[in-house]
């Protein structure tokens, strides 16, 4: 009955095992494992592991079969199947050696697992490309994006072209503190601001208000730039007050009010 349940297990486990002769030939494999590789069984089982695994990643397979016999510890890799015509998929693969006795190469057996990766990796390039186009986005407007910490007391985030607003770069605000480029005046009136918006937000966090601020900013050569703040506040992953601002100059408009 023991036994019956182990195989069981086998065959219905998400993950694939495989098991792998001294000569590289694969011995058995489970139904997951004939899943990943998009072939039956009968197809496999006999033929060595390299005939699946595309002509890049063969290297690796065979590091990985020289570090388990010498090391005889779990070892792993990621290497690229030949799944079908055109088709790859990315597998991560952890694997241990029994070591029969005998002297020649064959008295070892390799035991992998195998885990699509597949899946993972396309989420990761799609976080990637969409990480790349919003650092593009962010690096070219002329608006300033920039995050304050409100828990920490410290700007955590402001986008490059804030160079192009008041002369500081992303460093000088980063490493600054908000008296350095901002009027005295007019932080006193942004932080008497903020705090009836923290308490609306707090009563309400799921709804997005969004608040306006006209600020006065002093521009590293000593001009006195006039900023619109627009801000929305969140809490981020650690649970920490942040407010989230879009800064833009309106000295061309301030002219026309006066």
């Amino acid at each position: 009955r023991n036994k019956k349940k182990i195989e069981m297990f086998y065959e219905l486990s998400p993950i694939g095992y495989v098991t792998v002769n001294g000569d590289e030939t694969i011995k058995e494999i489970n139904d997951t494992g004939a899943k990943i590789l998009k072939k039956s069984q009968n197809e496999i089982i006999g033929t060595p592991i390299t005939t699946f695994i595309h002509k890049e990643s063969e290297f690796i397979i065979k590091a990985l079969f020289d570090r388990m016999r010498e090391r005889k510890m779990k070892e792993s890799c990621e290497i690229e199947f030949n799944a079908g015509k055109s088709e790859l998929v990315s597998v991560h693969i952890n694997g241990m050696v029994i070591c029969d006795s005998g002297d020649n190469e064959n008295k070892y057996e390799y035991i992998l697992t195998m885990s699509d990766i597949n899946y993972k990796n396309q989420i990761e390039e799609k976080l990637r490309k969409t990480e790349e186009k919003y650092r593009l986005i962010t690096e070219n407007i002329q608006d300033v994006i920039s995050v304050y910490n409100m828990t920490r007391k410290e700007v955590t985030y402001v986008s490059p072209s804030v160079f192009y607003l008041n002369g500081f770069n992303a460093e000088d605000i980063l490493n600054g503190k908000l008296e350095d480029y901002i009027l005295t005046e007019s932080l006193l009136q942004l932080k008497e601001s903020a705090k009836k918006c923290l308490e609306q937000f707090i009563k309400e966090p799921n709804h997005n208000f969004c608040y306006s601020n006209e600020i006065q900013s002093l521009g590293k050569n000593g001009e006195l730039v006039w900023l619109e703040l627009t801000s929305q506040y969140r809490y981020n992953a650690e649970n920490e007050l942040e407010m989230i601002g879009v800064l833009h100059r309106i000295n061309q408009r301030k002219k026309m009010e006066n």
